[in-house]
């Protein structure tokens, strides 16, 4: 079943979202009453609403009257509305509004980055689903008590996939869909929407499957960054708003340690805080609109100089910056320890992360 975008207004019309979110099934309607009629029935038809994208000036009625309206239909769905608030303000709000644009021209830096974030927000919200056998997602089945289980389970929803957890004790009857004369799998088991499963998967097979990027798009970066938490995040930023070609490798999930956090409140601009996974959601989102290459998980096993070009296998880089969170790395890498005077380190970013007079053709290798 296709989830739905609710869009009210014409701004969204020459955007072609169709084509951008094919996963999604995207309603156009002019005018606000239309939508609410609109919004009526999916709910009796029991579709999801995930998101509504809605002008504030609409032919028959406000935005945010619609919205509000629309909230109590659909009370999970974000919303994103277009405004000129310098001309009309909105006033005060009895419901959440996630985003607020000014215009959406060009898309590819104003709209569509605003989107994303909003759609990988939401799913981290509702990644992990009750049981239902209609679900037709990946499914994590196992016990409750197993480590490997919650490993998975964390795994997926750090990377803001969607899944059904399905508890073998409260579903015995799912056992024997796995079961093939004697052979009895290992759990837990993934089970992805194709039909296909695996027993005991690493994180790298689950990435494999799922699509997650491991690998380098480019056999050449001008700058790799070790270590993708909130500081190695802010480094691609720097580097790629630079012009840099930038690669992130982080050997589990974007985010670090801070995007394990319940909720950051010291964090400067956000004054009510926010959940750790959303600043990782946020950063990454940031880091990959100004062109950052993020690949996870995927984890450095040598650093070495080169005199000739190495094999495509191998990234090849002319600046290495290595980002901690929590300590100095001390690292069993071949080559490292000739590195460490002329390599940067940071568990804070700042805007000086090489030296320029430096000219060193580096090779990392995964």
């Amino acid at each position: 079943m296709q989830q739905v975008f609710l869009t009210v207004g014409t701004t969204f019309s020459s955007l072609d979202l169709a084509s951008r979110y094919p996963e999604y099934q995207i309603i156009v309607c002019q005018r606000g009453e239309q939508a609410l009629d609109t919004l009526a029935q999916l709910k009796q038809v029991q579709i999801p609403i995930v998101l509504f994208l809605v002008d504030q000036q609409l032919l028959d009625m406000k935005g945010v009257c619609f919205l509000e309206q629309a909230k109590a239909l659909a009370p999970t769905a974000k919303c994103l509305i277009v405004t000129d608030q310098t001309k009309e303000p909105l006033g005060v709000l009895h419901f959440k509004v996630d985003a607020i644009l000014r215009t959406c021209v060009p898309p590819e830096d104003f709209f569509f980055p605003v989107l994303d974030a909003l759609l990988n927000q939401g799913v981290r919200q509702g990644r992990e689903t009750t049981f239902s056998p209609l679900f037709h997602g990946i499914r994590v089945i196992g016990h409750r008590w197993s480590a490997h289980s919650h490993q998975m389970k964390d795994f997926l929803a750090r990377h803001a996939i969607p899944f059904q957890w399905v508890d073998l004790e409260a579903h015995p009857e799912d056992t024997q869909a796995f079961m093939h004369g004697e052979d009895h799998p290992a759990f837990p088991i993934i089970q992805f929407s194709d039909g296909t499963w695996l027993s005991q998967p690493t994180p790298a097979q689950i990435a494999e499957k799922v699509g997650l990027a491991t690998q380098s798009e480019i056999p050449f970066y001008d700058l790799i960054i070790v270590g993708g938490g909130p500081a190695g995040l802010a480094a691609a930023v720097y580097g790629a708003s630079e012009g840099l070609l930038t690669a992130v490798i982080e050997r589990d999930v974007p985010g670090g340690q801070a995007g394990m956090s319940s909720r950051i409140e010291n964090y400067l601009g956000f004054p009510i805080g926010l959940p750790g996974s959303e600043f990782a959601i946020r950063g990454s989102a940031q880091a990959a609109r100004l062109g950052a290459h993020i690949l996870s998980p995927q984890e450095v096993n040598a650093i070495q100089i080169r005199r000739r070009r190495s094999p495509c296998a191998i990234l090849r880089v002319e600046n290495v910056t290595h980002l901690v969170e929590a300590r100095r790395p001390s690292l069993c890498l071949l080559g490292y320890s000739r590195l460490t005077q002329i390599a940067s380190f940071a568990s804070t970013c700042s805007c000086h992360f090489w030296n320029g007079a430096t000219r060193v053709n580096w090779s990392v290798r995964c």
